[in-house]
């Protein structure tokens, strides 16, 4: 049996083991909510949309393609995708180059692409088409390559499947859902100034590179070589080469 001396030592002990236990369990616990912390934040970073970093960028251009423009801004060329037929301005000198694009920024697993719109209207209809069930970016791009602002507008509002499905990678299912969840959203028609009709391009004259060119903007937009190959050769008997961007929607539309 202990003595009173004694006893009091090892109560001493066993308080002062007690004590250490919790405060090592308070520090474990304080360390596993500060882990926990970062690591929430870390996949919450991980996981935010980034697609408004940019609104727009202005500067000066430097290469028009029937699907993308070169923009050069403070030294550094960006590469945006745009809207067949949209009405961008023509590569030109001096002052005359400088311009500004309203952009949408899209990042994936394996990709990050600038999107370009000459306004604002056109640009909240590649954001509306987004939220559709099944639509990407290339698929929006498509719909307003080959349903340009007031088109889209007007086909909404009158529930045109067929119209819908006229465009490259929109099936039935696809039309009917655009239909579904646009219908109370998209703006009523004429609300999207320009018709984004290809006015702009420089004329090409040589009937080679413009049908090869042609094709090149065909396949961007998911066309088979086969496909290209044949709508544009279709599309130059009709309305001939002189025109890059006319040739390329007269394709489109078969």
């Amino acid at each position: 049996m202990l003595d009173p001396g004694r006893r009091r030592q090892a109560l001493g002990r066993r308080t002062l083991g007690h004590a250490q236990l919790r405060a090592n369990l308070a520090a474990g616990a304080a360390f596993e909510t500060e882990r926990d912390r970062h690591e929430t934040q870390g996949r919450l970073t991980a996981r935010a949309p980034l697609t408004k970093v940019y609104d727009y960028i202005e500067g000066r251009l430097v290469t028009r393609r029937p699907t993308s423009l070169v923009v050069e801004v403070v030294g550094i060329g960006y590469e945006v995708a745009v809207p067949l037929g949209a009405d961008f301005p023509p590569v030109g000198s001096g002052e005359e180059k400088r311009i500004r694009v309203w952009t949408h920024f899209s990042v994936r697993e394996d990709a990050q692409n600038l999107y370009g719109f000459p306004d604002t209207q056109r640009r909240e209809l590649f954001r509306l088409l987004l939220k559709v069930r099944g639509v990407g970016p290339g698929l929006a791009l498509a719909v307003l390559s080959s349903l340009p602002g007031e088109e889209l507008l007007l086909a909404i509002a009158a529930g045109d499947i067929t119209g819908l499905t006229r465009v490259k990678g929109v099936g039935k299912k696809t039309a009917e859902q655009i239909l579904l969840d646009l219908r109370d959203r998209a703006p009523h028609p004429g609300a999207v100034q320009g018709s984004g009709a290809a006015t702009t391009l420089q004329p090409r004259t040589r009937t080679a590179p413009a049908m090869e060119d042609a094709e090149q903007a065909l396949l961007s937009i998911g066309f088979s070589d086969k496909e290209a190959r044949r709508s544009v050769a279709k599309a130059a008997e009709r309305v001939g080469t002189e025109d890059l961007e006319v040739l390329v929607l007269s394709a489109l539309r078969g």
